[in-house]
């Protein structure tokens, strides 16, 4: 399946069926969305390297002007 076929049905409004390949589809999109949120939350990036994963993430140029900043963790131990 292509994306711009998967976004024209998701447009549609019809209901994704488990198991059909839209759904295998959406799911193997879902992964790799999961794969660069990783690449962002788990070490330092430039402005560049997060402005080009969010590129990937959205499908399209973000601006240069985009300002992020990432999420802080702190643990259940006392600090």
């Amino acid at each position: 399946m292509e994306l711009k076929d998967f976004l024209e049905y998701m447009n549609s409004g019809k209901t994704v069926i488990g198991g059909s390949e839209v759904h295998r589809f959406m799911h193997e999109l879902s992964q790799e969305a999961l794969k660069l949120t990783a690449k962002l939350n788990n070490t330092y990036r430039t402005a560049e390297e997060i402005r080009d994963i969010f590129s990937q993430l959205t499908g399209k140029q973000v601006d240069d002007t985009l300002a992020v900043f990432l999420r802080f963790i702190r643990t259940a131990e006392k600090i």
